[in-house]
């Protein structure tokens, strides 16, 4: 439980919590914002002001490196591919269910991958070999594992909401 002058410092001190997220592009996530505050009332417990530290200055620094972990945290939750690499999720399939979600990963790829990025995926999900994709593509093999390394990392930020109903 906090002090009255305590609960008076975090009155005072909300801006910092809304300059942490406005900086992270934030600002919208009202949850984040509750849990950065309730974060900040623990920081004030540990805050030691005989270190020659300011308490904004102390309160910033530990408030936004809290709502970088937790959106990093709440990112990866939701994310379809975590700890999984796409081209295992999308080997080629047999069975209905999966062709269904194979279709909705390849549409919602389609919207975040460039034209030759997505060229390469799908000759990728139909089981063909880097090496084979560079010649019908007529490019390098560099070029084609530069982009199943970008395609990579952009399937680890996809949102899987609705792709398994």
């Amino acid at each position: 439980m906090l002090s009255q002058e305590q609960q008076k410092t975090i009155e005072n001190s909300i801006w910092v919590v809304n300059a942490a997220l406005k900086k992270q592009g934030l600002q919208c996530d009202k949850d984040l914002k509750q849990s950065a505050i309730l974060y900040m009332c623990r920081c004030l417990e540990r805050f030691d002001p005989s270190k020659n530290i300011k308490w904004t200055t102390f309160a910033y620094k530990n408030v936004y490196l809290f709502i970088k972990r937790t959106h990093k945290k709440e990112v990866e939750k939701n994310s379809m591919f975590v700890g999984m690499d796409i081209f295992d999720i999308l080997e080629p399939v047999a069975e209905e269910q999966q062709l269904e979600c194979v279709g909705r990963i390849m549409e919602k790829m389609k919207n975040i991958c460039t034209r030759d990025e997505f060229a390469v995926l799908e000759y990728k999900q139909k089981g063909y070999k880097a090496r084979e994709i560079a010649q019908i593509l007529s490019c390098s093999l560099s070029k084609i594992n530069g982009s199943v390394q970008s395609i990579r990392e952009k399937a680890r930020g996809v949102d899987c909401e609705d792709l398994y109903r």
